[in-house]
């Protein structure tokens, strides 16, 4: 009984904690993301995900670091190295695995605790959008209001599957009358049964052998999410039409473009030739388009990217004309020959009619 009062009392005191503490910076996802169609979430609201590993860990050494666990659910759900497949890699959040390892070096109490490392702090719903948890008291109650069977491919995982968690159904360290069910624990590990919803979702059958847990899945806990209003798409405002008069520069300005979460980038695209970027642009001149033989002028088309999740692209249109040069004026010398010329030609019309 003292036993389970002190470990009711941990908890306690773990939630007070995170209760009280700043809270951490969220990651973000739209509120049109398929993710979590049909969740009932909208935007402004903050949760998180879980899933179940469709990788398997293996253990060939004794391992008490729960980084080592987090970074394996956090490259599973990422498509790092050798993993493939994730619908969730695309937003590159942060994951942290649901177990527990045996108190000490390098995890010191009570952080070796599945409650402590994989924190919840919102409602947590697995990969199906189905809401598996209602906040930090409810996952650790011992009931699930949906199982979290789903892996990071969209799939539900093997009827047969067991889950690594090393933990208890209140999510603290396996270990009872001296025998130790933790990650990798002294008498084997405990797992979990992806598939339930009561407390052998995390605590059911004891696998494995003296401190070398079986291979296997894990779970990955997702940090806090929130949602965002969907991105909506730039609007492009080439302005135009152009002249550029001999000498002059093509004056571009796309600065009227708006966009309701930022544009990141403009492209210009002149007559399928020349090319520029910015929102202004004064580096083509009347010789970059007269060299590009574009002396009749053409289309400029503007793209406009914005840096929502995901990002848009607006685009808009104008034309473009270009002055004609100059006509060319005799030099000095030239007109002096000519003069000289015409004179001639006049002395000899009049000694031609004085002959005459």
């Amino acid at each position: 009984m003292k036993t389970r009062n002190r470990t009711f009392l941990t908890l306690a005191v773990a939630g007070l904690v995170l209760a009280l503490a700043p809270a951490a910076q969220a990651g973000t996802i739209s509120a049109g993301d398929p993710l979590i169609a049909g969740s009932g979430l909208s935007a402004g609201d903050t949760f998180q995900l879980v899933f179940v590993t469709s990788a398997n860990m293996t253990f060939t050494t004794q391992e008490e670091d729960l980084n080592v666990y987090n970074q394996f659910v956090t490259d599973v759900a990422n498509n790092e190295g050798a993993y493939t497949g994730s619908i969730v890699a695309a937003h590159d959040w942060s994951w942290k695995a649901i177990g527990s390892v045996q108190a000490g070096f390098p995890i010191p109490s009570p952080n070796h605790h599945a409650y402590n490392n994989a924190v919840v702090s919102a409602p947590v719903y697995n990969l199906n959008a189905e809401v598996v948890a209602t906040d930090y008291a409810d996952i650790w109650d011992g009931s699930l209001a949906n199982p979290i069977k789903y892996t990071e491919q969209g799939t539900a995982a093997a009827m047969d599957v067991k889950v690594n968690t090393g933990s208890r159904a209140n999510g603290s360290q396996d270990t009872a009358s001296h025998k130790e069910y933790s990650l990798c624990g002294d008498q084997g590990t405990r797992t979990g049964n992806p598939h339930a919803t009561d407390s052998t979702w995390i605590y059911e059958a004891v696998l494995g052998t003296s401190r070398r847990a079986p291979t296997g899945p894990l779970y990955g806990l997702s940090e806090a999410l929130q949602v965002l209003a969907d991105n909506a798409e730039p609007v492009a405002d080439a302005d135009g039409p152009y002249d550029v008069p001999y000498g002059a520069t093509l004056d571009l300005d796309g600065s009227g473009s708006t966009d309701d979460s930022g544009i990141i980038s403009y492209d210009w695209d002149i007559a399928g030739v020349l090319s520029a970027s910015g929102a202004t642009d004064s580096s083509i001149t009347w010789q970059d388009l007269v060299d590009a033989g574009l002396s009749a002028g053409g289309a400029i088309d503007l793209t406009v990217t914005d840096d929502g999740t995901p990002g848009l692209t607006g685009t808009d249109g104008t034309t473009f004309t270009v002055g004609a040069a100059p006509s060319v004026i005799p030099k000095p010398a030239s007109f002096l020959i000519w003069a000289i010329g015409f004179m001639g030609l006049a002395c000899y019309a009049r000694r031609r009619r004085r002959r005459l």
